[in-house]
């Protein structure tokens, strides 16, 4: 199902990966899969039709458009099936700047129930940005959305604005066979080697960036946890540095 989330609607580190072996058929699933995308007796019309809706009436997806492609019936995809995600997020006054920031979280499925455990979801991507501006009234100073028509790989994008016409423009992505990526602004960044990406717009109109390695965590998790990390030394240098907006 689709997601829309601009602080309004909901419907790793010591990452565990698994290797494509250790899914059971999945090179097979995935032929499968891709047979099925162009199968129109697989798709979900109910599912096309609200995209198409949705499509219509929304063009404000950022940095990508939200493209209404016919997709298989979710059941189809056995013991990969999506079983859910989303997206919380805030901003703080931080000494004497702004952050906001956003997690985007997947929810537990057969294929990752080993990894997490007793948890009922990963934060698969965390972004914060150092920003000039924050909307409290209309909240258009940034926005976040996460998708499932992937299913069952889940993706997610968002922006951040500033006052000198900045942006901060980023898709983050977790497939199946634990495959994550990020891309913020055309850098791209490999999410084994840390989930949290810290993004901070400069004076020149350049940005700066800073991957950290996290533990594995739930959504509820991650707001404490990123409370902490503010207040470490490096994070408060990268943030609070003088070339910074």
């Amino acid at each position: 199902m689709k997601f829309y989330i601009v602080f309004s609607f909901f419907i790793l580190s010591s990452l565990s990966c698994l290797s494509q072996s250790s899914i059971p058929d999945w090179i097979e699933f995935q032929k499968q899969h891709l047979k099925n995308r162009q199968d129109s007796a697989t798709w979900s019309k109910e599912l096309l039709q609200r995209d198409i809706d949705d499509s219509t009436g929304n063009q404000n997806g950022k940095p990508f458009q939200h493209g209404a492609f016919p997709v298989p019936k979710y059941e189809l995809a056995g013991y990969f099936r999506y079983k859910g995600a989303g997206v919380a997020g805030n901003f703080k006054n931080y000494y004497g700047k702004k952050l906001v920031y956003y997690w985007f979280f997947a929810n537990k499925t057969e294929a990752t129930k080993e990894i997490l455990k007793e948890k009922q979801n990963e934060a698969f991507f965390i972004i914060v940005a150092l920003t000039n501006f924050v909307d409290t009234i209309n909240r258009t100073h940034s926005s976040a959305f996460i998708l499932s028509r992937n299913n069952p790989d889940v993706i997610c994008e968002g922006y951040f604005k500033t006052l000198n016409n900045d942006e901060v423009d980023y898709m983050a992505f977790l497939t199946a066979n634990r495959d994550e990526y990020a891309v913020v602004n055309m850098r791209l960044f490999n999410l084994k080697f840390g989930r949290i990406i810290l993004i901070a717009p400069q004076k020149d109109h350049s940005l700066r960036s800073l991957q950290l390695a996290t533990p594995l965590m739930s959504s509820n998790e991650v707001d404490g946890y990123l409370n902490g990390l503010l207040e470490q030394d490096k994070v408060k240098s990268f943030f609070l540095n003088s070339g910074n907006l």
